[in-house]
């Protein structure tokens, strides 16, 4: 029998289509200097994000998009792979659907700036924000929860879901394992700021794909033996 006891109530379950932080007015300014722009940093902040789509909008969309993608992602695509991305945008939610789940935040990065300057050629897209309230059942869950990892999170969402969902399905040996190392690519980005120590709650908000989580909609309450990776030797 796991040591690792939870309740785990699910708060809310709602979509978002911008990643905290996911662009900043810095980001902005970064990307208008990429794009050659002129006088950027002359910009008001209030007017910067408006001024990075219309800089956008003097491409085309898919070379539009092959600049974001060079701007977001550096040299981890070629020219050739850049412009078949860019193809793809039009057609697909490249932050669920692009094979190398470690690209998938960014890509969502990526199309939001491009649905913003290109509303009737790119889809919006939309993430997951799940706010979870978790309660330790003994001490040794109680310690765990003072400081989850995204393996934690990762389990816990996998347990509180049916035995076919996608994490499971594609990641049990994780799921059951020592460590899950694809983890920080499947949760995008959590806070845990909330621990009482008195009830031994924990208060998550979580950030992620819903090819991951689609089949929590509907899903009030669970229990979850959820735990964080071990330190690698």
């Amino acid at each position: 029998m796991s040591k690792w006891k939870y309740k785990v109530q699910v708060l809310e379950l709602e979509e978002i289509h911008e990643m905290p932080n996911g662009w900043t007015n810095e980001k902005y300014l970064e990307l208008l200097k990429f794009l050659e722009a002129d006088n950027p940093e002359e910009i008001p902040k209030d007017e910067i994000r408006d001024m990075a789509a219309m800089s956008l909008i003097d491409f085309e969309p898919e070379e539009a998009a092959e600049k974001v993608l060079e701007f977001r992602f550096g040299d981890a695509f070629n020219a050739g792979q850049r412009e078949n991305i860019a193809v793809d945008a039009r057609r697909l939610a490249l932050w669920e659907r692009y094979p190398d789940v470690k690209f998938h935040q960014e890509m969502f990065n990526v199309g939001y700036m491009l649905h913003l300057a290109f509303p009737m050629k790119f889809r919006q897209p939309g993430v997951a924000r799940i706010k979870l309230e978790v309660k330790a059942l003994n001490h040794d869950s109680a310690e765990a929860l003072k400081n989850p990892d995204s393996g934690f999170i990762a389990r816990m969402l996998a347990k509180g879901m049916d035995e076919h969902n996608t994490i499971y399905r594609l990641y049990q040996d994780s799921v059951e394992g020592e460590q899950f190392v694809d983890a920080e690519d499947i949760i995008w980005r959590f806070d845990s700021t909330n621990y009482d120590d008195k009830e031994q709650t924990n208060t998550l908000v979580v950030y992620t794909s819903w090819n991951w989580v689609d089949e929590l909609k509907g899903v009030e309450e669970f229990e979850s033996a959820a735990y964080n990776d071990e330190e690698p030797e």
